[in-house]
């Protein structure tokens, strides 16, 4: 997996993720947002619940590893 890369806006996160779709075709794709009253959106690419949990699974398990080991 690669390194996280943050933003400050929401709005330039998913601009930087159009720019990776344009290096390398995804072959899949999950976006989640708040939006402004807190109401949770997703949308995802594919009907597969199995490739949808493996890649929320795996963002989990990175999110926690750079946590920890940021402390």
């Amino acid at each position: 997996m690669k390194p996280l890369e943050t933003t400050k806006k929401a709005t330039d996160a998913v601009l930087r993720a159009l720019e990776l779709f344009g290096e390398s075709e995804p072959e899949f794709a999950i976006v989640i947002f708040l939006d402004e009253n807190n109401e949770l959106h997703w949308l995802r690419s594919d009907v597969s619940s199995t490739m949808t949990i493996g890649c929320l699974e795996q963002i989990k398990c990175q999110v926690q590893h750079d946590w920890l080991n940021a402390e």
